[in-house]
Formats: structure tokens, sequence, C-alpha cells
């Protein structure tokens, strides 16, 4: 699947993970849910394209390492490179993608 030329601002996260691995992304995501700024308790996780995150006690560590077990599931369509610009673009974790590509493999090569 061609994933990269659909990606655009309104894209969901989960419309880049194979959907067999929905509830796994929505578990990982509720957990992120308390770190995220502006999104109303009642709103479908699985429906955010963006991701605002906040707090004293926000750790990137828990997001990067969630989508290095997804990587290593095979849940993502795109490449990891895709996925690491993606979360460059739709969330305020890191300026670079290059930086979140790094983050992202150290995580797959612990979770492993």
């Amino acid at each position: 699947m061609k994933i990269k030329n659909k990606i655009s601002a309104d894209t969901k996260l989960s419309d880049i993970i194979r959907k067999e691995y929905h509830n796994m992304l929505k578990e990982f995501m509720e957990t992120w849910r308390p770190y995220l700024v502006g999104v109303d308790s009642s709103v479908d996780v699985l429906e955010l394209s963006y991701f605002e995150f906040g707090g004293s006690s926000f750790y990137p560590g828990v997001i990067y390492r969630h989508l290095a077990i997804l990587i290593n599931y095979d849940a993502v369509i795109p490449s990891q490179a895709i996925l690491a610009r993606y979360m460059t673009g739709h969330s305020n974790l890191v300026a670079k993608w290059e930086s979140v590509y790094r983050e992202i493999s150290r995580y797959c090569h612990q979770v492993m």
C-alpha cells in the first residue's frame, strides 16, 4: 500500500496502522490521553490526527516505545521513516523527523 502520498494534516494515526492492530493502538493511545492537551475525554483516540503532549510528568519515551512495539509487530503500514515524519508533523514531540526515527529505532531494539 502506498500511504506516503496519502498522508495529510488530517491523516489519523490509526490510518497508518493495520486494522487488526487497532485494539493494541487504542490501548496505547488511551495511556497517552492524560498527557494530550485539549482532547476531550469523549473523543475516540483512534480518530486523532494531531497529538499535543504536555504535563510535568510526560515522558516521550513511552510514545516511542509504543511505536516501536507496533513496528516490531509489523502493524505499521508505511516505513519507519514515514512514521517518524508523520509523528513529527502530527505532534509536538520534536522538530526533526530524524530524531524521532532514532528514538523509535532505539526502542525497537529494546522491546524485541
